[in-house]
């Protein structure tokens, strides 16, 4: 059986295609990314990652482990049966891909292409894939895991210019675009936000509160018209507060 070829610009859709033509009745699941339609390129966590190929041959485990290798992404196989996904378990990986494809069929796994054509499409569309910038879960992303789908976003606007304590209660209690787990940001988190500031936008050339203590009475603070970062009494300045949360 011919190889198919892993491409870090393939997307998981396209590459289902291919791999479909050959195993049937199993399917390749990215286990921590969502989209059918990202591609490898995105989701990959290695600089030059590499491209390789598998072949019917190949162990189901073998084949996990490569792919973890060459783009640091895990993936599971998986078929389907009653409407149910069931997943490729730690002991069928000695078995050969096409070892597990017949497998899943023996267990009374359909094909995929007819349980679920709706999975394979082949189109990307711009907003399907998530980067530092992109509007999601409530606000603006700013940094983003290893996986590609779990990060931070900030709130799209300042909440205002007051105390530590105010801005701390402005972020907890505030339910921004309909999110009630806002929270100031750590200090590393603020300097995220300096260096992406262009991209994400909005901000002032103050100086804004981070929840990073410094002292019982001092809290650090970021000055983003030059980047630097001092420790400021909590209850004597006003600075600019800009919200984040976890998605």
């Amino acid at each position: 059986m011919a190889d198919i070829k892993f491409d870090s610009n393939k997307t998981l859709a396209t590459i289902n295609k291919e791999w479909l033509a050959k195993f049937p009745y199993v399917y390749i699941r990215f286990v921590d990314h969502p989209k059918w339609n990202v591609t490898h390129a995105i989701i990959r966590t290695k600089e030059g990652a590499a491209e390789f190929s598998i072949n019917a041959g190949m162990n189901v485990g073998t084949f996990e482990a490569r792919h973890k290798d060459a783009y640091g992404a895990a993936v599971e196989l998986c078929y389907v049966k009653n409407g149910r996904m069931y997943r490729s378990l730690g002991e069928h990986n000695s078995l050969t891909l096409n070892e597990f494809n017949a497998f899943a069929k023996e267990k009374g796994g359909v094909e995929i292409t007819t349980a679920h054509p709706e999975w394979f499409v082949t189109s990307i569309k711009d907003t399907d894939i998530l980067r530092v910038g992109s509007k999601y879960a409530g606000g603006i992303v700013f940094y983003l895991d290893k996986t590609g789908s779990h990060g931070l976003v900030c709130a799209d606007k300042d909440f205002g210019e007051v105390r530590w304590g105010e801005a701390s209660r402005l972020c907890l209690e505030s339910n921004h675009n309909s999110y009630n787990d806002w929270r100031l940001p750590t200090k590393d988190e603020l300097n995220l936000l300096y260096q992406n500031r262009d991209v994400v936008g909005g901000f002032a050339n103050e100086r804004y509160w981070s929840s990073t203590e410094y002292s019982h009475t001092g809290m650090w603070a970021h000055r983003f018209n030059d980047g630097r970062q001092f420790a400021y009494r909590n209850d004597q300045f006003n600075f600019y507060v800009r919200a984040v949360r976890a998605f």
